[in-house]
């Protein structure tokens, strides 16, 4: 059963932003994991405080930890960026219904 996974990364979009145009190719060979790992899709987006959200469809949430909680290059890819703070996640399961798209 497919779901979203929202994840809050305490840093601010400008840093992030800096550290995505430097490990650009890091950043693919960890999207590249994810997708052999179960992730069906994967964005960037900025919260209301200018901080990073990361918006994950994965094809469950025991995937997502899988790979989320044991990938190396999450922590020094953010860490790069000045993250305070650890990340929080939370899974939603996706329902169904006839007028998704």
């Amino acid at each position: 059963m497919n779901v979203i996974v929202m994840t809050h990364m305490p840093v601010q979009v400008a840093d992030f932003e800096r550290v995505v145009k430097e490990q650009a190719d890091t950043l693919v060979a960890v999207s590249a994991e994810g997708k052999a790992a179960g992730a069906i899709h994967h964005m960037f987006v900025e919260d209301a405080n200018g901080q990073v959200m990361v918006i994950d469809e994965w094809d469950n949430e025991d995937s997502f930890h899988q790979f989320f909680d044991n990938q190396k290059e999450i922590p020094a890819l953010m860490g790069s960026a000045g993250m305070a703070g650890a990340p929080t996640s939370t899974a939603y399961r996706i329902i169904n219904t006839p007028d998704t798209f």
